[in-house]
């Protein structure tokens, strides 16, 4: 499903981007963890999260993004301070997973840190749990987050209001439901802006568990609405 450029993601999206649930993701692994670390961004977006990470110590990111329009465009330019210590990869996960799997497990680990804010229902499933698993070091660590609860079979609207750095309020719809107990369909509205329709897998505890593990030690912690999962190489 594709999706628009970061500038209009952000305004569109702007429940979803709030700093402290940034933070309170990456904050699962502790701070001095970070440092020297080889990291990859899954469904980087803008990107927002890989300079987080370089902000925490981590020494080399890959960014994986297939939306191009997605990024930021900063990150092109010859001067970004992280430049050479990141790649920018124009791939799905399910794509940039493939290329490593001919490869033997010592060859093919590499990654210290996985992160994927708010798109895990996109790909997951047991076999990029696999792929994934297959480039992460030992004791090496995956964190995401979703949602922990199933919309209704019934298209439910959710509204509610932002206020902006301007002072205005901004108003939002969203529209989201249930079909074949599998596949959630949402609809992203706001004041004046065209709207963003979007599908993907709801992904149940159980059926997390089942992916990942395999081949992770997998713990999790319910905030509000969201679900947030650690997940240990083992």
């Amino acid at each position: 499903m594709k999706y628009p450029d970061y500038q209009t993601y952000e305004k569109l999206y702007a429940n979803y981007l709030d700093e402290d649930k940034m933070h309170k993701l990456l904050n699962y692994i502790p701070l001095k963890d970070y440092k020297d670390k080889v990291a990859i961004d899954i469904c980087a977006g803008s990107g927002r999260i890989t300079l987080e990470l370089f902000k925490r110590g981590v020494s080399e990111i890959e960014m994986v993004e297939q939306e191009r329009a997605m990024i930021i465009p900063e990150w092109f330019n010859r001067e970004f301070r992280y430049k050479e210590q990141m790649s920018i990869i124009y791939w799905s996960i399910e794509e940039y997973l493939q290329t490593f799997k001919d490869l033997k497990d010592e060859d093919s680990a590499f990654l210290d840190i996985a992160v994927c804010q708010q798109s895990i229902n996109y790909w997951l499933n047991k076999k990029t749990a696999k792929g994934l698993a297959h480039i992460m070091l030992k004791d090496g660590i995956f964190i995401f987050n979703t949602f922990n609860s199933k919309p209704s079979l019934c298209p439910t609207p959710k509204q509610y209001h932002i206020t902006g750095k301007d002072g205005n309020e901004e108003h939002f719809t969203e529209l989201s439901w249930i079909v074949d107990d599998t596949i959630i369909h949402h609809v992203q509205t706001r004041t004046g802006m065209e709207p963003h329709v979007t599908s993907f897998k709801w992904m149940s505890q159980d059926y997390i568990f089942s992916c990942l593990g395999e081949y992770f030690l997998v713990s999790c912690q319910n905030f509000g609405k969201s679900v947030y999962y650690k997940c240990v190489r083992k």
